[in-house]
């Protein structure tokens, strides 16, 4: 699985377990490009508070397009998610 299928893939399984393991957590697109990092997905997670104690940005990438990238692509945009 690579691209979008895995993203969709990804999303089902977290939402069919969702309920019952992470009763205040949600995972889902990331659309917002703010802080100019924008990542695929989002994992976020709220205390019975609703004051967030967990945020988890996936990138969801072919390793195929990642090794063809030259080296300071590959390290400027590892610098820019991590």
């Amino acid at each position: 699985m690579i691209g979008e299928s895995l993203e969709q893939h990804c999303e089902y399984e977290f939402n069919k377990n969702r309920m019952g393991m992470f009763p205040r957590a949600e995972f889902g697109k990331d659309n917002d490009a703010r802080t100019g990092s924008k990542g695929d997905y989002i994992y976020r997670e709220v205390d019975e508070n609703g004051v967030e104690i967990l945020s988890i940005m996936f990138e969801m990438k072919k390793m195929k397009a990642m090794r063809q990238r030259p080296r300071r692509k590959k390290r400027a945009f590892l610098q820019r998610v991590g």
